[in-house]
């Protein structure tokens, strides 16, 4: 496995299991090449995943415009931690959660997510 996909965890089985087992895959074959002190183009691609919050547009049930309007009601907020139903915690800064999320929003609403 070279690469992620940017929507590697909506593809195929949505099976929470499997999908631990793919990551697992894939940060086995990066910390290979890191061992072995090479330059791995997994760097970027691991960068990407951790830095972007993603949302699916397949698994949203009611309305993407709610949706959207509900994470942007939500940016009106000082947070620091993401504690998905699905997927891992994530922790960050309130100032840096904050623009990812409005970046979140802003991508939503020109339809440049998944």
């Amino acid at each position: 496995m070279k690469q992620l996909s940017e929507t590697w965890f909506a593809e195929g089985y949505i099976d929470f299991e499997l999908k631990k087992y793919t990551l697992l895959a894939y940060l086995q074959e990066v910390d290979k090449y890191f061992n072995e002190n090479k330059l791995y183009p997994q760097l970027a691609d691991i960068i990407f995943h951790y830095n972007n919050l993603v949302a699916f547009r397949d698994a949203c049930w009611y309305s993407w415009t709610a949706l959207a309007d509900s994470l942007e009601k939500l940016a009106r907020y000082r947070f620091e931690w993401l504690l998905p139903g699905h997927g891992w915690p994530v922790s960050l800064p309130a100032a840096e959660m904050n623009a990812r999320l409005r970046a979140l929003v802003a991508r939503m609403r020109k339809g440049n997510v998944v």
